[in-house]
């Protein structure tokens, strides 16, 4: 399992519990958090007007998910509630 800061947490928090903005949201493709692009997705398929019309993707275990926060991985009871770095 990936470390990650208490930061990094809370801003997942936020993100799972809906309170990071409309822009924010989990993962359509894995669930989870990450900052750069979905490593679970092995290829899309784009339609001319910019949606997604298919999608391949790899099995569990065949890639690498260490950059993505899980909602287990986001609460830790010994965080403190504390308001986003902006």
């Amino acid at each position: 399992m990936t470390e990650f800061t208490a930061e990094e947490r809370y801003q997942a928090r936020l993100i799972f519990e809906g309170k990071a903005g409309d822009a924010q949201k989990p993962c359509v493709h894995c669930g989870g958090v990450h900052l750069r692009s979905c490593r679970r997705v092995m290829e899309i398929q784009w339609h001319p007007d910019g949606s997604v019309i298919g999608a391949k993707y790899w099995h569990d275990g065949e890639w690498d998910d260490g950059n993505t926060v899980w909602p287990e991985d986001a609460y830790d009871e010994d965080d403190q509630p504390k308001e986003p770095v902006r």
